[in-house]
């Protein structure tokens, strides 16, 4: 889906007043990402990267085995979520155990 399109998702008009939102994003795109959550009006809080287990790799391309989260919040975004926070744990990681590399962790250790 081209990025224009999905900033206009209507994301915005489904939100609670105090909500979080969770963006995943590949390299190619992370830049880009922030400006979609601004489209949604969302403000960015905090990113995060999913270090994924080593998989296939094409000839002659490096490995990209991360994706990464973007947390942004509506209103006072209501309750921190669990997971990552850069500011007391250090770098906002997620690590999980080996299994389908496409698959989002359920939940973070």
């Amino acid at each position: 889906m081209p990025v224009g399109e999905i900033k206009a998702l209507p994301v915005a008009d489904v939100l609670a007043d105090d909500a979080w939102v969770f963006l995943w994003t590949i390299q190619q795109f992370l830049y880009r990402a922030p400006a979609v959550l601004e489209a949604w009006g969302v403000q960015l809080a905090w990113t995060g990267v999913w270090l994924k287990p080593s998989g296939p790799q094409q000839p002659r391309k490096p490995c990209s085995n991360v994706e990464f989260v973007l947390a942004g919040r509506s209103g006072s975004g209501g309750p921190r979520p669990a997971g990552p926070h850069p500011r007391r744990r250090g770098l906002a990681r997620l690590q999980v155990p080996p299994r389908h590399r496409t698959l989002k962790p359920a939940r973070t250790r």
